[in-house]
């Protein structure tokens, strides 16, 4: 046990304290803490779980698999096995996924993962770019989502790895703010399926008012028919939702190393290969 971490006067030994924090955790309201298996099944189940998922711990503690947590069709599309694979290779998985509870109401909740990252896990052979790099450099970021969850977590998550962050919930308000000052951003991030207006609507306002503005768009689902629209106005493919901030950074980073690329007119630096199908579907 590391030296400090507990007072010794009151936890003597690595067993107490490792049920002193059991018990903070099982007791917790606030927080949803659930821990499962490498194959989903459901090992512990605390208070706070129960009230935002409805379940009681006897029904689902070593009986059911934490994809009945997952809506269908993140299911559907193997996102659970995705999240587990990205923790296991990295370590931990942060994101807002689509929930859902025992009455079938969706909610969204900000989800944290953690693992023991594997050891002596394959390696890419292709270089990829450092955490520095992927830092941004006060890029201006218009972020549109009606899940105010997520708008609040990546606001506060790419504020911290160097970018200055514009979030929205209503798209109609983020275009108004967007018609007002057009060159106040340097890219627009934006949902797929919002009320009022979608992120394929709102990508071609913006582009009528600042043509050949970076616009990425996400979205839990990937239609080809949804991929076709947004290649039709020279977007990029749909990224899928919920992505980590690693890798929106890594989205980021492209976009500004090609735009950095084209005023120079050199080749970015690192990865070329992730660049130049970031290039190709631009």
């Amino acid at each position: 046990m590391k030296p400090g971490l507990f007072d010794s006067s009151i936890l003597a030994s690595t067993q107490q304290a490792v049920e002193f924090v059991s018990n903070i955790l099982e007791s917790s309201t606030e927080y949803s803490v659930i821990g499962k298996d490498l194959d989903g099944k459901i090992l512990l189940w605390n208070e706070g779980a129960r009230r935002m998922y409805g379940y009681d711990a006897e029904e689902v503690v070593g009986k059911l698999n934490s994809e009945i947590l997952h809506i269908p069709e993140d299911v559907a599309a193997g996102k659970p096995r995705a999240v587990m694979e990205a923790a296991l290779r990295d370590g931990k998985w942060e994101g807002v996924p689509g929930r859902i509870r025992k009455d079938a109401r969706r909610i969204s909740a900000v989800f944290h993962l953690y693992l023991p990252a594997a050891q002596g896990a394959s390696q890419e052979t292709t270089p990829q770019p450092s955490s520095s790099q992927l830092q941004g450099h006060g890029e201006r970021v218009l972020y549109v989502d009606d899940e105010e969850p997520l708008v609040f977590l990546m606001t506060r998550m790419l504020t911290k790895v160097g970018y200055k962050v514009t979030g929205c919930t209503e798209p109609k308000a983020a275009l108004e703010s967007f018609r007002s000052a057009p060159n106040d951003f340097d890219v627009v991030v934006s949902d797929l399926s919002m009320p009022q207006m979608s992120g394929i609507d709102l990508a071609r306002e913006v582009l009528q008012i600042r043509p050949g503005m970076p616009i990425l768009i996400a979205s839990g689902y990937i239609h080809p028919a949804d991929n076709e629209k947004v290649r039709s106005l020279g977007l990029p493919d749909l990224l899928l939702k919920p992505d980590t901030i690693e890798a929106l950074a890594q989205h980021l980073y492209n976009i500004f190393a090609k735009s950095q690329a084209s005023d120079s007119g050199e080749q970015p630096a690192g990865n070329s290969k992730v660049r130049g199908q970031a290039a190709s579907s631009s």
